[in-house]
């Protein structure tokens, strides 16, 4: 028999070996010390599933293989949350199919709401998993305009860029060229450092684009509210996402280059 322990933050993985048999078992520390065991074949017992991401400051953890707390739900209309933090989020629309929700690209989304009030206030990282049904189209990625605190990460236009645009396009900015192909899946990562006043965007874990503005540093958010995935505040018949979300983590912390790489490595393997 073979058993290694590896320890990831507050997840601790163990992987036994016996002759042709493997299980893996997970153990969660929560705050008050007590241990829940799941086994990640299938359905869980616990409230927090790491899943071979960095757990280390995870704040929401919403993943398409398994979209509930008891597994995979093809009817689930809420996508629970499993970092242990209980931020679930609400289909409005949409349809799950091959790990992932379908939208429309008309008013479908994923209502996040105030779980992320404050993220913007702080340093953080937004983590998202997706697929384009269309280029040369603008798509909204993750935002909550036109709320007075307001930012969104899209893709934008003709020229498939990649745009963050804040406060209502008071700050605004975007490159050209990002997306090209409406059949890959792209894990997007964006990095929002007030410390140093810059947003990083890679793409299936490459640094692609930097946005560098004195504001970012300025912007002291704790009303983000009306939180969308795949559109935003606005409804029915304005900008949208058509395509598929796989899965939407996000930290409270800036991720390091190699763990961004990491979770870049886990969403390709599922």
């Amino acid at each position: 028999m073979l058993v290694l322990l590896i320890g990831n933050g507050r997840t601790i993985t163990n992987i036994v070996q016996n002759n042709q048999s493997l299980q893996r078992l997970s153990i969660f520390l929560d705050a008050t010390g007590s241990v829940t065991n799941f086994a990640t074949s299938g359905t869980f017992n616990s409230k927090s599933v790491n899943n071979g991401y960095i757990a280390q400051n995870l704040v929401i953890l919403y993943d398409g293989k398994y979209n509930t707390r008891s597994g995979y739900n093809t009817e689930a209309t809420t996508w629970q949350d499993l970092s242990g933090n209980d931020k679930d989020a609400t289909l409005d629309g949409g349809y799950w199919q091959d790990n992932g929700v379908v939208l429309d690209g008309l008013d479908d989304g994923v209502f996040v709401g105030s779980n992320l009030q404050d993220i913007f206030s702080i340093n953080n990282t937004i983590e998202i998993k997706v697929k384009f049904d269309e280029l040369n189209s603008r798509d909204l990625i993750f935002g909550n305009y036109p709320n007075t605190n307001n930012i969104n990460y899209e893709k934008y236009n003709l020229n498939n860029d990649t745009r963050l645009w804040v406060n209502g396009g008071n700050y605004s900015t975007y490159f050209g060229g990002a997306y090209t192909s409406n059949t890959d899946k792209y894990t997007l990562t964006y990095v929002w450092n007030k410390t140093e006043k810059k947003v990083e965007q890679y793409i299936n874990g490459i640094l692609r684009y930097t946005f560098t503005n004195d504001e970012i540093g300025n912007y002291n958010f704790t009303n983000f509210t009306s939180a969308w995935i795949g559109r935003d505040n606005r409804g029915a018949g304005n900008v949208a996402m058509k395509g598929t979300v796989y899965s939407f983590r996000v930290y409270n912390r800036n991720l390091t280059g190699d763990e961004i790489t990491n979770n870049y490595n886990v969403d390709s393997s599922n």
